[in-house]
């Protein structure tokens, strides 16, 4: 029987969706699949699976897991959704993590990724020279939800939806764009921000702002239905670290019944027609002007390119097709182990997996106490409580 075990080393989003791609993916097979935490594994999990999913693997016990692994048997594949080999100056990059993430690479038979740009840009440092795509997968549940009708409003709907962090695309490419949108539309336009705060001033515009906590990905997704936003805003650098990102944002906003507008670069590029499925803005402050203002202006353009939209999406991300392309990109999935070895403790791993991760969190301190102060420590620390 096919047996699947799926490694991460700490819930995330990644990991959530993958979780629901699975779900969606073998919910009608007889394809065993488990998503366990590393510091969980036994040895019988080893013995037992024919295929080892490495999450965004870069820890000590990842490293002992792969070897263990390939020593029973099994198949290795290693997942990653950024590129975390070069990343961003004002992102700690621990020495010792990003050499077992290389290793694991090397180590790996194929790799898969969300970002085409991945897998062109690390397969061939794989053993097997291989990578594949794995998108998210969309439910005809998801599709019917965000075609359903909608009640009219008094005003057009803005959101900017996104992680911590990225206040930062707000602020360099809308930001400075928003007394003239506050000019041309004040209360007929509305802005909210999911997941960011950027610092507006409420009192100097006449649209409404409104800051929503981030939240669980269930939870956010009936979230943003329920509120009936009408444009979604995904500014981003377009730089190497980002191309290597996945156009989820562009998912993410058509199933919930919005229409974006995108910076004109990878990942978006890959996905985005321009005023056929979403909207494109070049890096400048006119260009998002001009946008947003299509956008807010053009009501049957939105809905055009929203029926679109979904018709994308259900042809290329539902789960037949998924599926299909998984199993024929790694069809080792039904290979029964031919090794006869057998993983007898892993104890050791465990313990030396602990002392590596005492030592990323003194590396940690000393990153962000460097960059931001011991206040600045504190109050992350207060955030992550």
């Amino acid at each position: 029987m096919s047996n699947i075990l799926c490694v991460y080393e700490e819930e995330m989003i990644t990991v959530s969706i993958l979780r629901e791609i699975f779900e969606k993916m073998f919910s009608e097979t007889s394809i065993r699949y488990d998503f366990k935490a590393g510091r969980s594994i036994l040895p019988e999990d080893i013995d037992e699976a024919n295929v080892l999913f490495l999450i965004r693997s870069q820890d000590f016990l990842s490293r002992k897991l792969v070897e263990k692994a390939q020593k029973s048997g099994c198949f290795v594949a290693l997942f990653i959704d950024d590129d975390l080999f070069s990343l961003p100056k004002d992102m700690p990059s621990i020495p010792w993590r990003k050499k077992v993430l290389q290793k694991n690479l090397e180590h790996a038979d194929m790799l898969l990724s969300s970002s085409p740009y991945i897998c062109k840009l690390y397969e061939e440092k794989t053993r097997q020279r291989r990578s594949a795509n794995l998108p998210t997968i969309v439910s005809e549940e998801e599709l019917a939800l965000a075609l359903r009708k909608r009640e009219k409003k008094d005003c057009v709907k803005l959101v900017y939806a996104a992680g911590k962090g990225h206040e930062e695309f707000f602020m360099k490419h809308i930001y400075p764009i928003l007394p003239e949108l506050d000019r041309k539309y004040g209360k007929q336009i509305s802005i909210t921000f999911v997941g960011v705060r950027p610092e507006i001033c409420q009192e100097d515009y006449l649209f409404e702002v409104n800051y929503i906590k981030c939240m669980p990905l269930k939870k956010y997704r009936q979230f943003m239905r329920e509120m009936n936003y009408d444009i979604g805003l995904a500014p981003l650098e377009n730089n190497s670290f980002n191309k290597c990102k996945y156009f989820n944002k562009y998912i993410e906003y058509s199933l919930v019944g919005v229409i974006g507008i995108y910076s004109k670069c990878k990942p978006y590029t890959y996905v985005i027609k321009e005023e056929k499925n979403g909207f494109f803005a070049d890096d400048n402050e006119e260009s998002w002007l001009n946008a947003i203002c299509k956008a807010i202006d053009s009501e049957e353009l939105r809905k055009r390119c929203l029926v679109n939209a979904i018709n994308q999406l259900r042809s290329e991300f539902n789960p037949l097709k998924v599926r299909e392309d998984f199993l024929r990109n790694m069809p080792e999935v039904f290979r029964k182990k031919e090794s006869g070895w057998r993983c007898n403790t892993l104890f050791r791993a465990h313990v030396v997996n602990k002392l590596y991760r005492l030592a990323d969190t003194i590396y940690l301190f000393m990153f962000y106490l460097r960059r931001i102060g011991i206040i600045g420590v504190f109050k992350r620390l207060q955030e992550c409580k």
